[in-house]
C-alpha cells in the first residue's frame, strides 16, 4: 500500500470512529435493528414505507418502558420507543431515508424530536 492509500485509509478510519463514538444510540433486537417480521425483534417489528428496512421497537406507556436512551412516542393508538435526536445527522445510522422529525411524547403529550422518516405517522 502506497503512502497516499495508507493516509486515506487512516483518515477514513478516524472519521468512522468519530461518527460511531458520537452516536450514543445502541441498536439491538429491542430497538433499532432492521427487521422484516416480529420474530426478528424482542417485541415489535415496525414495517412499511414509514420504517424503511423495518425497525425493531418496544411498546410503551412512558419513557421508563424504553431502553437505550429511546423515548416513548405515539404511533396511531400505540406508544412505541424511538431514538431521540436534535439534528437529522443523528439518525443517519438507521439509513439514508431517516431524519429527525417531530412526534408526540406518550409520557408528556409534548412534541419531541425523534428519528423517523418524512412519511412517518408519529
Amino acid at each position: 500500500m502506497d503512502k497516499r492509500s495508507l493516509y486515506c485509509t487512516k483518515r477514513f478510519m478516524l472519521i468512522l470512529a468519530f461518527v460511531v463514538s458520537c452516536n450514543g444510540d445502541e441498536i439491538s433486537r429491542e430497538i433499532g435493528a432492521r427487521c422484516d417480521q416480529k420474530n426478528e425483534c424482542e417485541e415489535l417489528c415496525l414495517v412499511g414505507d414509514d420504517f424503511p428496512g423495518g425497525f425493531c421497537s418496544l411498546s410503551c406507556f412512558g419513557d421508563g418502558d424504553c431502553v437505550g436512551g429511546s423515548q416513548c412516542v405515539e404511533l396511531s393508538d400505540l406508544g412505541v420507543c424511538m431514538f431521540p435526536c436534535a439534528e437529522a445527522i443523528e439518525c443517519e445510522f438507521l439509513g439514508e431515508e431517516w431524519t429527525c422529525i417531530e412526534a408526540q411524547s406518550s409520557e408528556t403529550g409534548q412534541t419531541i424530536d425523534v428519528c423517523g422518516t418524512e412519511t412517518s405517522n408519529l
